[in-house]
Formats: structure tokens, sequence, C-alpha cells
């Protein structure tokens, strides 16, 4: 959509989780995300293609980086490190 993708990237420190209001960094990349036609693909991708939550990064599929991590728990549980069987 001719987005710079470092706008979902927010820097670390511009990184909120749980209840906290999302800071400017975040809000400007969920209003993208929020005109986007693909988002529940780019969710379902995101989360099968990371092997771990420390894996999710940024914000993606209208849900910040916090967000997507303990839904990917919530989902999936813990998935055992390196392929290895548990």
């Amino acid at each position: 959509m001719g987005e710079d993708p470092r706008t979902f990237f927010p820097e670390p420190w511009e990184m909120t989780t749980g209840e906290a209001v999302p800071s400017g960094a975040e809000r400007r990349a969920l209003a993208i995300c929020g005109r986007c036609p693909v988002l529940a693909w780019c969710l379902e991708r995101d989360l099968n293609d990371s092997s771990t939550p420390s894996k999710i990064l940024g914000v993606r599929a209208g849900l910040r980086q916090g967000d997507r991590r303990a839904l990917y728990l919530r989902v999936f549980g813990r998935r055992p490190r390196n392929g290895a069987a548990e």
C-alpha cells in the first residue's frame, strides 16, 4: 500500500503492552492496518510463521506486538524450540 515498512516496527521504547494506551508510533501503524483488506490473512500468517512469541515483532494485522504474543500463547501454548519433540 505504499507505506514505509519501518512504520510497523516502532522503536522498542515506543512499544506498549497490556492495557496501556498505544504509543503515537503504534497508533500510526494501527490506523494503516485498520484500512487493510487482508487483516485476517496477515494475522494467521504472522502467528503460523512465528516459531516462538519472541519472533513476533511490531504492529501487524491491526494488533500490537504484545497483543499478538499473548494471542500466540493462547492459540499454541509454548512450541518446542528448534523443532525438538516435547
